[in-house]
C-alpha cells in the first residue's frame, strides 16, 4: 500500500468503501426484513448481481413505504421529492451518502440499471399520499402496473439475462 495523500481522500476512500460495505449489509437486511419472496428469489441470480438487486428491492421498500410512515400528505411529497433528487444525485455522479443510495449507484454504475423505472414507481406512489383508492379495477390495475410490476418485471429479465437466459414472452409480474 502506497503513502497516503496529504490532503485526506485516501482516508476518505477507505471510510466510503467501509460505509459502502455497511450499505450493501443493510440493503440485504431491509430485502430480508421487508420483501422476503423477492429478496430469496435474488439469491438465484448470478452472484456478482446480488447487491445491486437487493439495492434496488431496498430502494423500492424505501419509496413503498412513504405513505405509512408520514404524518400527513405534504411530508409524503417532500420524502417522494427527495429520492427523486437522490436520482438525479447518482445520475450526476455525485450519489447521496444513504444506506440504499450508495448501493443503487453501484449497480448504476456497474451493472447498468436504469433510474427511470424507480422514478416512475416514485411518480406512481404519489397517489398513496391521498389516502383514496382507486376509483375502479381499471385504476386500481393502472396504479399496480406503475408502481410495482416494471420494476419487478425489470428485476427478473434482468437476472435471466445475466444468467443467459432470453427474456420470455408475457406480461409484469409484481
Amino acid at each position: 500500500r502506497g503513502a497516503e495523500p496529504r490532503d485526506g481522500t485516501g482516508l476518505l476512500r477507505r471510510t466510503m468503501t467501509d460505509r459502502v460495505d455497511e450499505f450493501r449489509d443493510a440493503c440485504a437486511a431491509i430485502a430480508r426484513r421487508h420483501d422476503r419472496e423477492r429478496y430469496l428469489a435474488c439469491l438465484y441470480a448470478p452472484a456478482e448481481r446480488h447487491d445491486a438487486l437487493l439495492a434496488v428491492l431496498a430502494a423500492n421498500h424505501e419509496i413503498a413505504k412513504t405513505a405509512e410512515v408520514v404524518s400527513e400528505p405534504g411530508l409524503g411529497a417532500i420524502r417522494l421529492q427527495w429520492w427523486r433528487e437522490a436520482f438525479d444525485g447518482i445520475e450526476g455522479a455525485a450519489p447521496r451518502v444513504h444506506e440504499v443510495v450508495l448501493p443503487l449507484a453501484e449497480a448504476v454504475f456497474g451493472h447498468g440499471l436504469r433510474l427511470d423505472r424507480l422514478r416512475a414507481i416514485v411518480d406512481a406512489r404519489e397517489a398513496d399520499l391521498d389516502g383514496e383508492p382507486p376509483a375502479d379495477l381499471d385504476e386500481l390495475d393502472r396504479y399496480a402496473a406503475a408502481s410495482c410490476m416494471p420494476h419487478w418485471r425489470r428485476c427478473w429479465v434482468a437476472t435471466r439475462l445475466w444468467a443467459g437466459k432470453p427474456e420470455p414472452p408475457g406480461g409484469c409480474w409484481g
